[in-house]
């Protein structure tokens, strides 16, 4: 099963921001279908803390919501947000900060979020 097929079945809405200016803070933000879970005791390994969080996500879901390029170190991610009439709420949901983007071989992105 391939990148986009695993986060259509199984994936779950978050958003995706980045700060594109400032001042005033300004922020390019989208949501997206994603596998969201948090690392296991096993896989706490390197820079990978107790409560950081894995976020599948296709590079053909970030291309065609309009992200301003591929997920980068500092970027934001929101989990569990609440999103109404295809808005998201802003103040809901879990905010984390990317810490690995984890770029797999162009087809998608792998995630490491801390919050």
């Amino acid at each position: 099963m391939d990148i986009a097929s695993l986060t259509e079945k199984d994936g779950e809405p978050v958003v995706l921001r980045r700060k594109t200016a400032a001042n005033p803070p300004t922020f390019a933000s989208v949501i997206v279908q994603a596998v969201v879970r948090p690392f296991g005791a096993h896989e706490l390994v390197g820079n990978i803390k107790q409560g950081d969080y894995k976020i599948i996500v296709a590079a053909s879901t970030l291309t065609a919501a309009g992200f301003p390029g591929p997920p980068e170190r500092g970027d934001m991610a929101v989990i569990n947000p609440t999103i109404a009439a295809g808005d998201w709420v802003k103040g809901t949901g879990q905010q984390l900060t990317v810490e690995d983007p984890g770029a797999r071989g162009g087809a998608g992105f792998w995630i490491q979020a801390r919050g």
